[in-house]
């Protein structure tokens, strides 16, 4: 266990340029999305993506803009929402709304 203040961890991804491995989470109950960063010696820092999340659920990562860097993608039933979180400089993610269409939720 990392952290017991923060959500479960859900996959592990590189979320970095350091190309190590990553921790993602979600909290469903907290509807939070965040992730742990991996400094290289297994040091982990907390990183919150979105902490109003309202009704996340099957969350993936890739590098959707093909900028090198891996984003997350979701769905946030509550909003009815698909959101991808584009993975920008300085551990920060810049939260894009893809959909509001409740079909295919």
């Amino acid at each position: 266990m990392i952290s017991s203040s923060f959500p479960e961890p859900k996959s592990a991804l590189i979320i970095d340029f350091y190309k190590d491995i990553d921790i993602l989470t979600v909290s469903q109950n907290l509807d939070i999305i965040g992730c742990y960063e991996n400094d290289g010696s297994q040091n982990f820092t907390k990183i919150i993506v979105d902490n109003n999340a309202i009704g996340v659920h099957n969350i993936t990562f890739a590098d959707f803009n093909l900028d090198g860097s891996t984003d997350i993608a979701g769905a946030l039933f509550k909003r009815s929402a698909f959101v991808i979180y584009e993975n920008i400089p300085k551990r920060k993610f810049n939260k894009i709304n893809i959909s509001n269409d409740k079909i295919g939720m």
